[in-house]
């Protein structure tokens, strides 16, 4: 079952809830309702993000696997066979407090008059000209507060931990100078971040994070076969900068302050290294790059599938990419830029009712990876 919505409750709110099941025991259920305007402070935005999921047979790259006990599940040289498999349980909420800046577009305009053409935006663009925070684009102040945990039940080893839990909160400075950030054309996004596990709601251990993205976009204009036409670029970088810190026991035992598996400078899955599973590689730091060709032709084969009216296909876009990154002990340059990892693939995307699903299909060293979901993958 899916519920996909753009403009339901609010003009530039946004909801997705899907729930899914199998005869084998799996099932997931996943909300995001996104841009959720607060009535007496019209600057406030609220997303909040849930989800909860059970999957038999998932690998997980955690210490363990007694084939590999000198070596470090998830590193950046482990071995792609140095897993554990047990039947999972992920639960995860995170609440997202966004302020928008009285500065740039968002001065007079608190909420974006945008023009779409069938999906394609037409006027009413808040960025993608000149950088500067107070003439163009939109700056938040970004707060969310977060839990995760995730229980390996009945794995086919012994586990320290068969449990990991963390929450705490993430703050944000965002600037989005792109000139429609749900599937930009021109200009740029930046983002710096601090996150905090302050080792309080049975967290498995406390931590600190920061890390920094930037996204630039480059038109290359329509063409009589083409509607839209786009390079897209994406860094990323981060440091668990409480890595080699550790508390002490009366036993003397030492539990270091390092995020779980899930969280942290990690790579894999859904967003970056989309040729490798999820959270295959990580460790105290990471970098990442990715570059994409996104391409909507003015042939839009889903057009006429609307389900009795209920969806509504803007466009259809093709999509190729190729991504680099590595995880690191260390935040160095060196370090960070050797022995890389890669990913190459394609993808299918659809705006439907205002919001975009993705399908992506990554080829690394090591195996072939699809990933189903929604907006596209650069974002904050």
């Amino acid at each position: 079952m899916a519920l996909i919505e753009g403009g339901h409750i609010q003009p530039q709110n946004s909801t997705v809830f899907t729930a899914l099941g199998s005869v084998e025991g799996s099932w997931l259920m996943f909300l995001h309702n996104k841009d959720l305007q607060v009535p007496l402070f019209k600057r406030l935005f609220l997303t909040p993000v849930f989800f909860i999921d059970r999957f038999d047979e998932v690998d997980s790259y955690v210490d363990g696997n007694p084939n590999f006990s000198n070596e470090r599940a998830g590193s950046n040289d482990s071995d792609e066979d140095n897993f554990i498999s047990s039947t999972a349980e992920d639960i995860s909420i995170k609440l997202w407090f966004n302020l928008l800046l009285p500065i740039g577009s968002g001065k007079e305009n608190i909420i974006a008059e945008r023009v779409l053409d069938e999906g394609i935006l037409e006027s009413g663009a808040t960025g993608g000209e000149t950088w500067n925070p107070f003439r163009s684009g939109r700056t938040y102040i970004k707060i969310a507060p977060f839990y995760r945990e995730k229980d390996f039940i009945d794995a086919d080893v012994p586990l320290d931990e068969d449990l990991l839990r963390t929450s705490g909160i993430e703050f944000q400075l965002f600037y989005d100078n792109t000139d429609l950030y749900s599937n930009p054309s021109r200009g740029s996004a930046q983002s710096v971040a601090y996150k905090n596990d302050f080792g309080e709601l049975n967290s498995t251990v406390s931590w600190a994070s920061w890390e920094f993205e930037y996204e630039k976009y480059f038109s290359l204009g329509a063409t009589p076969k083409a509607r839209q036409r786009v390079i897209a670029f994406d860094f990323w970088t981060t440091d668990v900068i409480t890595w080699n810190r550790f508390d002490t026991d009366s036993s003397g035992n030492r539990t270091f302050q390092r995020p779980p598996l899930f969280e942290g400078a990690t790579l894999g899955g859904l967003w970056k290294l989309r040729g490798y599973p999820a959270s295959r590689f990580y460790d105290r730091s990471a970098i990442y790059y990715g570059l994409e060709y996104r391409h909507i032709p003015t042939w839009n084969p889903l057009k006429n599938f609307t389900v009795g009216g209920r969806l509504d296909w803007d466009w259809v876009q093709f999509v190729g990419f190729g991504e680099v990154g590595r995880v690191a002990p260390s935040w160095t340059l060196d370090d960070l830029h050797s022995s890389m990892k890669w990913t190459i693939g394609a993808g299918i995307r659809a705006m439907v009712n205002k919001l975009i699903i993705r399908i992506d299909g990554g080829v690394s060293s090591e195996t072939v990876q699809f990933q189903l979901f929604i907006n596209q993958p650069f974002g904050f």
